[in-house]
């Protein structure tokens, strides 16, 4: 398996910031009961999300209504996939309604 890494870099190359990448990972791990090496490395890319769900609503919770910059990452353990959703300012969830371009939930930036 590969070990994810992601370089170091600020927020506006669109590269997710490495201490955001290493909160995820750091979650997942503790979710999974995993290791690094159990960790396939997906995608990571800079989102802009429709509205303060990051894209991941749930039922009877309302959020702001305001478009909110951050990035998605994608890693998968054994044949599950692992969505995580962020906010810019650090914040995450670990989406269960997978994000997929179209759909309203976020627009992936270039």
């Amino acid at each position: 398996m590969m070990t994810p890494q992601v370089p170091e870099t600020d927020s506006t190359s669109g590269e997710v910031p490495q201490e955001m990448f290493d909160a995820v990972l750091d979650d997942l791990l503790a979710n999974t009961g995993g290791t690094r090496a159990d960790v396939t490395f997906v995608k990571a890319e800079q989102v802009t999300w429709n509205d303060g769900s990051l894209g991941c609503p749930e039922p009877g919770v309302m959020y702001t209504q305001a478009i909110i910059d951050g990035y998605q990452v994608v890693f998968s353990v054994g044949d599950t996939t692992y969505d995580y959703h962020l906010s810019d300012r650090g914040s995450f969830v670990l989406c269960q309604n997978s994000f997929s371009p179209g759909t309203g939930a976020g627009t992936p930036t270039q």
